[in-house]
């Protein structure tokens, strides 16, 4: 097994981790990679310097998911049946002190939660430690590429889904990220990207240079 790295998801994208329709991240390349325009024969060529190694590994590597969680007593979360304990972001049970991510706070189970009596506050997901995460990403392929080049299979790898919908014959499909909707997964992904990065000097319109990586989700 190659190297271990952690690295960050919303949680709407934790969700379609689990659900399998997540196949694929996008990250920006940082430091930006240099243009330099140089003339030879043929004209002008534009070459790319700066790319360096991929900051979430290699094929093969791992990469294991920090969310956003939060801890909490195992006395404060009651099943219907009388015991107590944890219930998860997919609603399965733990019967010991554990984490609820915020992609689940309505758990199938059906748990009651007192906040204001166990301060049970959501910490952001930088701070899970390694032994909380539920979800590694075995790295399958690692590519670099404009944001904007993504195709529309890769939106769909990248966690858009097509939302179902009772319209009449001809009604566009709608795409999803939960959030943001669009005709369009491509423009879905973008904004959502923006959602993310456009904040951080990286938008869409600008067309940042990023890692992609293509993975398969472990449990």
């Amino acid at each position: 097994m190659g190297r271990e790295r952690p690295i960050l998801f919303s949680s709407e994208m934790v969700r379609a981790l689990l659900s399998g329709a997540k196949t694929q991240t996008r990250r920006v390349v940082k430091p930006h990679p240099v243009e330099r325009t140089m003339r030879n024969e043929s004209g002008p060529d534009t070459s790319v310097f700066g790319f360096g190694r991929c900051p979430y590994g290699v094929p093969g590597d791992r990469l294991w998911v920090r969310e956003t969680f939060r801890n909490y007593q195992m006395s404060v979360a009651y099943q219907a049946d009388g015991r107590c304990g944890a219930v998860g972001m997919d609603g399965t049970y733990c019967d010991h002190g554990w984490i609820l991510g915020a992609a689940g706070r309505n758990g199938r189970n059906g748990a009651t939660y007192d906040e204001s009596k166990y301060g049970m506050r959501w910490r952001h997901s930088i701070h899970m430690p390694r032994w909380a995460s539920r979800l590694t990403l075995e790295v399958v392929s690692v590519k670099v590429e404009r944001v904007a080049e993504i195709s529309h299979d890769d939106a769909i790898a990248e966690g858009v889904t097509e939302q179902p919908h009772g319209g009449g014959e001809g009604e566009p499909i709608m795409y999803s990220t939960g959030e943001f909707h669009s005709t369009d997964p491509v423009e879905a992904y973008a904004l959502l990207w923006n959602s993310i990065n456009a904040e951080r000097g990286h938008g869409w319109e600008k067309n940042p240079w990023c890692w992609c990586l293509t993975f398969r989700v472990l449990r």
